[in-house]
């Protein structure tokens, strides 16, 4: 039995959720953050390169609250994992914030589990 596959939430994700309008409609309880976010995608953008996001003091906190959700606030966490999910089909794919030399790997969402109730609001679109 293979290993499942893991998307790594990482400045190059962040990068990517900033960036889309329909992440910020999905997960209104991050939508405080949504002008800085923008700022900093733009400044990214300007300088042809996503580490720009890493280096963000928005960033830096953002990986701190994901932490601090995926143990104590799982409703907020979840308006991310199950609009990553969205984003990528559905795969079985476990999301996570990789290890550092100071601790181990969290899992924030372990995938979807051939679980076919599985539902999320859907985010209507102009013309859907």
């Amino acid at each position: 039995m293979g290993s499942k596959s893991e998307v790594k939430v990482d400045h190059q994700l962040i990068f990517e959720l900033w960036g889309d309008p329909y992440f910020w409609e999905a997960a209104p309880d991050w939508e405080a953050d949504r002008e800085s976010a923008e700022f900093e995608v733009a400044l990214s953008e300007s300088e042809q390169s996503s580490l720009s996001v890493a280096r963000s003091e928005l960033y830096n906190s953002w990986m701190q609250e994901l932490l601090r959700c995926a143990s104590q606030d799982p409703d907020k966490l979840k308006q991310i994992t199950d609009y990553i999910h969205k984003k990528r089909k559905y795969r079985q794919e476990q999301i996570i914030i990789p290890a550092t030399k100071a601790r181990t790997a969290i899992v924030l969402s372990k995938g979807l589990e051939h679980d076919t109730t599985h539902q999320i609001n859907p985010v209507c679109r102009p013309g859907s």
